[in-house]
């Protein structure tokens, strides 16, 4: 069976323990944290967050399905707390797909360059770019071409810092975690 599908198998697994949950659960406010007060908005349809930070560790430690299932849960709960515009559930699809794209690429992995470009790389362009931009024309009405040059202008400025945060972090979560456990 394809290394990356294995991923899927058994997700969960790495949670039996009320250690493992809580730090599960530690990681997800603390994306919801990094929404609420690490998110700067420039206008209301570009936004640069930080709460991904917590989504890797996650994506990390426990792979893409639980990745996943956090980043939808901590959408969710960011909407909740901070109600800045609808909800709309399709960011929240857009989410639980990012969290899944790091854990396949993260997950039981050695942390390399290249993974951080890919696993980032796809997010930015996929699901930012494209599945974000239009879930915004979709939510406000705007003009799909109208919005994806800004959109790209500040992915491609966010990127480099994204996949120079994203590698660090898979290079820190096991001497942290020695630490915890």
């Amino acid at each position: 069976m394809n290394k990356y599908l294995r991923k899927f198998q058994h997700p969960f697994k790495d949670l039996s323990s009320i250690r493992e949950l809580c730090i599960c659960g530690l990681l997800l406010a603390l994306c919801v944290v990094l929404s609420k007060f690490g998110t700067i908005y420039l206008t209301n349809t570009i936004k640069i967050s930080f709460s991904f930070i917590a989504v890797v560790a996650v994506a990390c430690l426990y792979g893409p399905l639980v990745g996943g299932f956090v980043g939808a849960m901590a959408d969710v709960l960011s909407w909740a707390f901070s109600m800045i515009g609808p909800y709309f559930p399709g960011f929240t699809i857009s989410a639980f797909i990012a969290g899944c794209v790091y854990g396949i690429f993260l997950y039981q992995e050695e942390p390399k360059i290249w993974r951080g470009i890919a696993s980032c790389g796809i997010n930015m362009v996929v699901i930012s770019v494209i599945l974000n931009t239009w879930w915004l024309k979709i939510l406000y009405g705007y003009g799909f071409v109208g919005l994806l040059p800004i959109r790209l202008l500040k992915s491609a400025f966010s990127l480099p810092v994204e996949i120079l945060v994203t590698v660090s972090i898979c290079k820190l979560i096991p001497k942290i975690l020695r630490r915890v456990r």
